[in-house]
């Protein structure tokens, strides 16, 4: 099973184009959250219905979860709160769902929660990564943006207890691209603005390998 993760788009428009096109190469895709940009871009909420129908219309498995960026349940109108929840396909995974795909169960979880299930073969989407990870560092600033909370979970010692693989954002210039915490490998792609396609990693699931990709930056690849 081969899988694309990408994640922040921040509605940059020749992204998601891009992600549409390169979707049928794989099995699924994962977006792991920010998928809203400023709302001098456009209004939110024109974010939104877009956003709803572009999900819809996805060709492929994709897999979403929440950023912070996506949760703007305070100042929207009512019809368009928890618009992520209210994607109507068979083939979106959103917040709070579980989903079986091949030998791997996948959770997306919620902008500000954390994991519920575990196990060798389970992969959480959560936007924030883990306290302490590379993958939550910022560069050059050496700024942990990390989640307190899902790093104290990942270095529980029962390796059932939690997600073998976590696939997050939220840090744009990570100090690096992967991680591990406890038994757990950390994944943040990274954003590189204004590039013509967004950072990506493609992660085989049969292989146990994991290629980062960015545009202008010769690909890296790892074994897991």
């Amino acid at each position: 099973m081969r899988l694309l993760h990408v994640s922040d788009f921040h509605f940059n428009r020749d992204w998601f184009a891009w992600l549409k096109l390169s979707a049928p190469e794989y099995d699924a895709v994962a977006l792991t959250g920010d998928l809203i940009g400023p709302a001098q871009v456009l209004a939110v909420e024109e974010q939104i219905v877009w956003l709803r129908s572009w999900a819809e219309s996805f060709p492929a498995p994709l897999l979403l979860c929440s950023g912070n960026h996506d949760f703007c349940e305070d100042w929207v109108p009512a019809p368009l709160q928890n618009w992520m929840r209210k994607i109507r396909s068979p083939m979106v995974l959103t917040d709070g769902q579980r989903r079986r795909l091949g030998d791997w169960t996948f959770e997306s979880v919620a902008w500000n929660e954390v994991p519920i299930y575990g196990g060798n073969r389970n992969i959480a989407l959560i936007h924030c990564p883990p306290t302490g990870a590379e993958t939550a560092i910022s560069y050059p600033e050496n700024v942990d943006w990390g989640d307190l909370e899902l790093a104290e979970m990942l270095m529980h010692d029962d390796p059932d207890f939690v997600p073998r693989i976590v696939l997050s954002g939220h840090v744009h210039r990570p100090r690096g691209w992967h991680d591990r915490m406890g038994s757990t490998l950390t994944l943040n792609p990274g954003v590189n603005a204004g590039a013509p396609w967004p950072n990506h990693n493609i992660i085989d699931l049969a292989d146990r390998t994991v290629e980062h990709r960015s545009h202008g930056v010769s690909a890296d690849k790892i074994q897991f």
